[in-house]
């Protein structure tokens, strides 16, 4: 009886340990809001940004060993993302948000490609 109840003990400690963990949140979405705001942002929502910044984006294959995932900031992006198809991005944009001619490029996901993953993140959600 006396181990039943300490292994009962240790799964709920277990449990409430793992519900309280906030999802961490991209060191690169850090960069755009304040420690405030990012401690006000629900779970669902840090997957979202998560996704934005690790997998929103593809490193083409002749700019692998060029680029790394980590180092691009694709915030000034998103406004060239289109709605179904990927769109190739070169990484310097000038003051009016147009390409400029560059050596370094990413492929944006299409929109829909975004949603579908959000929509993922939403139903794991869910379901808790």
């Amino acid at each position: 009886m006396i181990k039943e109840i300490i292994m009962l003990s240790v799964v709920l400690l277990i449990s409430v340990s793992v519900m309280g963990q906030k999802v961490e949140l991209d060191k690169r979405a850090k960069n755009h809001y304040t420690d405030e705001q990012i401690s006000k942002i629900p779970d669902v929502k840090r997957e979202k940004m998560n996704f934005m910044y690790r997998e929103s984006f593809i490193i083409p294959e002749e700019m692998q060993g060029k680029l790394s995932k980590d180092d691009i900031d694709v915030t000034p992006y998103h406004v060239f993302r289109k709605q179904s198809e990927r769109q190739r991005v070169p990484l310097n944009i000038d003051e009016e948000q147009e390409f400029a001619p560059a050596d370094r490029i990413i492929i944006l996901l299409s929109q829909d490609e975004v949603d579908e993953a959000f929509a993922k993140i939403d139903k794991k959600y869910a379901n808790q």
